[in-house]
């Protein structure tokens, strides 16, 4: 016998109504804390998160300069909603950075 009120089918049914209710438009995001990995989440509801991520960027995407295909490629994942491709980028611009500083001090 399954119990009418558990915390597993509730959980499951608020989930699917989310999904439905964000199909139809009814709702402005499909994100919550409660995904696995709210990066999207907190990109939406943090500005200084958002500002903090622009302002890398805007700092370091000269990085990139001579390597016109990845900067391409770069500059369309950041300019797109997504939270995870513009943390992508930033992630890979960081590692430029952390690698130039290193070849500095050799």
């Amino acid at each position: 016998a399954v119990k009418l009120y558990s915390g597993k089918i509730l959980y499951k049914t608020q989930r699917r109504a989310r999904k439905i209710c964000h199909g139809l438009g009814l709702t402005s995001q499909s994100v919550s804390p409660n995904d696995m990995n709210p990066f999207q989440y907190w990109y939406d509801t943090d500005e200084r998160l958002r500002n903090f991520v622009a302002t890398y960027w805007q700092e370091n995407h000269h990085l990139l300069n001579g390597h016109e295909e990845l900067e391409a490629e770069c500059r369309t994942l950041f300019d797109s909603h997504s939270a995870f491709d513009k943390l992508l980028v930033v992630s890979l611009v960081h590692t430029l950075h952390v690698y130039f500083q290193a070849q500095t001090h050799l």
